[in-house]
């Protein structure tokens, strides 16, 4: 831990250094003193920080940004004389006299921030709790824009709960209600809010909450109450949040700024249903991305049902679908409005010998909708994007004839093959099915390695 390589930052004050020429440019050029980009390290915090006034003064009263990433403070694994490691406790007093040279620092510029992205490692907890507590008391109300916070995939969770929530102290908590109203864009990573209900988000623009080993966890009635909050949402992100309860009576919630919709989890199900069957978007146009997640194939048939409504009463313009589980193609039946469909996993086949936890893999998995013309017809339909999609030839020619596509794009792709005249085994795309291909298309893309992966691109972060 000791031996981190830490990145250089980015600093007007080093740039200002190089000559006499970027020296009055960078000076003179106030927005270059809108953006603090800070490591948080026992380094760092070693050997303090630069005086903060030439900040406020060259920033010339800009709003400010601030990009901190915390890595260690503490060395916190020790060795003993006999070679048994020892883990050492640090109290709250400890914590507050490593953050005081940051506190310090950032005090005199928190009536300037407006936005600020928080990368904690450890201890997170601590450090996140203390720079949102001077934000609220320090900063100024109506000036906050936007809030995202990461905490470290591989550790529990961190806590977003200001001091105003665990103390009960009323004044504080009005504040705390105060500050956040104006806020446009709110991102938690593998941070949960246990009381997100205290506080009002009628002005956010962009909501991304992420669970990594889903221990958020709310009530359909809730994760409702959630959404109804934010009325303005154009981006909705949601992943592992664990629903414990489903009721899909419960009154839509009309959001009609909505363009993008992503929704994940890994195991629970009621949260893909639940988002589906309460929300309203209106007549805009929506792009939506959704995870099937790894369970029995009768549950595949839930989340179907839940999104075909969805689409018929949405006008979904882009589709994004990745499946865990056996999902042919046809199964998905009509696509009323969409004009880009996005595909990960899926079989368009009439037919799939692969392996599954479900099945034993010398079972074929027989397609249980046929091609129907009625149901296949995807007359909006323009680009097609398929990734590690495995494709049977003549059904695909047969699917791909109904269609208008205008753009093929594949991406470790299969096709199903039979060797020895006996079993059946996938193989990567060989020159005379793409060739086949890039002959009924007008056009055909194949992804090349060292591309940058178009499908899922703007999700991956969940």
């Amino acid at each position: 831990m000791s031996d981190i390589k830490l990145p250089v930052t980015a600093s007007p004050i080093q740039l200002a250094g190089v000559c006499r020429e970027w020296r009055q440019i960078i000076l003179d050029y106030p927005l270059l003193w809108s953006h603090l980009d800070l490591i948080v390290h026992r380094s760092t915090l070693d050997r303090g920080y630069t005086d903060p006034t030439i900040w406020a003064e060259r920033s010339r009263g800009s709003k400010i940004s601030i990009h901190l990433r915390e890595y260690y403070l503490f060395e916190y694994i020790e060795q003993d004389d006999d070679d048994s490691d020892t883990s050492t406790e640090y109290d709250d007093e400890e914590f507050a006299e490593a953050m005081e040279p940051l506190v310090r620092f950032l005090r005199p510029l928190m009536p300037q921030v407006e936005s600020m992205t928080l990368v904690l490692y450890w201890p997170k907890d601590y450090v996140l709790s203390s720079l949102i507590d001077l934000w609220t008391t320090h900063g100024t109300l109506g000036t906050a824009r936007s809030l995202k916070i990461r905490s470290y995939l591989e550790a529990p969770p961190s806590y977003l709960e200001p001091s105003g929530f665990a103390s009960n102290d009323l004044e504080r908590l009005q504040r705390h209600r105060h500050f956040f109203e104006p806020l446009e864009l709110f991102h938690l990573d593998n941070t949960i809010m246990p009381k997100w209900s205290e506080l009002s988000y009628h002005n956010l623009t962009s909501l991304y909450l992420s669970s990594f080993i889903e221990e958020w966890s709310l009530t359909s009635a809730e994760l409702r109450a959630m959404l109804s909050s934010c009325p303005k949402l154009q981006h909705l992100t949601l992943c592992g949040l664990e629903v414990v309860d489903n009721h899909a009576s419960q009154p839509l919630v009309t959001l009609n700024h909505l363009k993008t919709l992503f929704i994940r989890s890994t195991s629970n199900l009621p949260l893909l249903e639940t988002v589906l069957s309460v929300i309203d978007s209106g007549a805009n146009s929506l792009t939506l991305a959704i995870f099937i997640p790894v369970r029995p194939p009768s549950v595949k048939n839930r989340a179907l049902a839940k999104m075909n409504t969805f689409l018929s009463r949405s006008n979904v313009t882009a589709l994004h679908i990745h499946s865990s589980v056996i999902f042919f193609l046809t199964e998905l039946g009509p696509l009323p409005r969409v004009r880009t469909l996005s595909l990960d996993g899926f079989i368009i086949a009439e037919e799939f010998y692969g392996s599954s936890v479900w099945r034993r893999n010398d079972v074929p998995y027989i397609n249980p909708q046929p091609i129907n013309p009625e149901l296949h017809t995807w007359l909006t339909l323009e680009t097609l994007h398929l990734s590690k999609c495995t494709l049977g030839l003549d059904h695909f020619r047969a699917l791909f004839s109904l269609q208008r596509i205008r753009s093929l794009y594949l991406k470790d792709c299969e096709e199903e093959v039979q060797s020895d005249g006996q079993a059946w085994t996938s193989q990567p795309l060989s020159e005379a099915y793409t060739a086949d291909l890039i002959y009924n298309s007008p056009k055909v893309v194949m992804y090349k390695p060292g591309w940058t992966p178009w499908l899922f691109q703007e999700y991956t972060t969940c």
